[in-house]
């Protein structure tokens, strides 16, 4: 009898040892196929990436250029028909002037992650920087800022 329980206790032993084996298997089958799957996201997302609808680097600093020059000129016509109201309501033209300058550096922020996911991607050539071609947004940045101030002058001075 001991004989018996001794030799199914071992059974035992193995079969539960031999299901443990096949559940960590599996486990670890699951967690590749995770993996994998982690994997192959991650390279789509870098396929997508490296599509550009630019053809070159220059081509974006000139859309964003114009896109900031013409938001700038729209945002200090709505400045000055909101100025009125805002002083009366906040007794300074301050946070209007910041939340309208915010969709300018919204705009600058956009058109430098353009072109660096495209120098980084999309041109082939690993070896540009795009320190140039953002310096260069940087400065239609501030020319656009420089619109948006001139109108806030403007409507400062008319409340005046």
């Amino acid at each position: 009898m001991k004989n018996y329980i001794a030799k199914t206790g071992s059974m035992l032993v193995a079969v539960l040892t031999a299901l443990v084996l096949a559940l960590s298997l599996a486990g670890c089958q699951k967690a590749t196929d995770k993996m994998d799957e982690v994997v192959n996201s991650g390279l789509s997302k870098v396929e997508e990436a490296s599509k550009s609808e630019y053809g070159s680097a220059q081509e974006i600093v000139d859309l964003y250029s114009a896109k900031m020059e013409k938001q700038a000129k729209v945002l200090g016509k709505e400045l000055k028909k909101e100025a009125p109201a805002r002083y009366q309501q906040d007794g300074t033209l301050a946070k209007l002037l910041k939340e309208k300058t915010t969709v300018l550096a919204d705009l600058y922020g956009k058109g430098s992650a353009e072109v660096s996911n495209y120098i980084l991607y999309s041109s082939g050539n690993s070896s540009q920087s795009p320190t140039p071609f953002v310096d260069d947004l940087y400065e239609a940045y501030t020319k656009a800022t420089d619109i948006l101030m001139d109108d806030y002058q403007d409507a400062l001075s008319e409340l005046m």
